[in-house]
């Protein structure tokens, strides 16, 4: 077996990250539409959220996911409590990594159609 090691650097990363979030949120493909009776909440309460919602699904402590993600304490606590008003690439590529998954499963939900989102505009 032949392992190819690819040097991409951490700006060219998040090109790629942004490119594909663009494209998943791209309103004329989104699949779940804003209802004019719902509100729209910030990317820190969507990331609360959604963590909360895996969390669950998955049945792990809030800290076994600092362990598996590298996230701090404190960055866990304002997270979970919804206090964080955003949350930055960084913070989010590691909790996907907690998870176990890739960044594009952890914003596959519909709190992250900024339809929903209030603070992009």
């Amino acid at each position: 077996m032949k392992i190819i090691t690819v040097a991409i650097s951490e700006a060219n990363i998040c090109k790629i990250i942004n490119n594909i979030a663009s494209s998943l949120f791209d309103t004329k493909k989104a699949s779940v539409n804003r209802n004019d009776n719902t509100e729209q909440i910030t990317i820190g309460k969507a990331v609360s959220l959604r963590v909360s919602e895996l969390l669950n699904r998955r049945n792990i402590s809030a800290y076994r996911l600092e362990i598996e993600s590298g996230v701090n304490h404190s960055t866990m606590t304002y997270i979970i409590k919804g206090t964080n008003k955003s949350t930055d690439l960084r913070t989010v590529i590691m909790l996907a990594k907690g998870f176990k998954m890739s960044v594009l499963e952890f914003l596959d939900s519909p709190l992250f159609n900024p339809d929903n989102l209030k603070d992009i505009d």
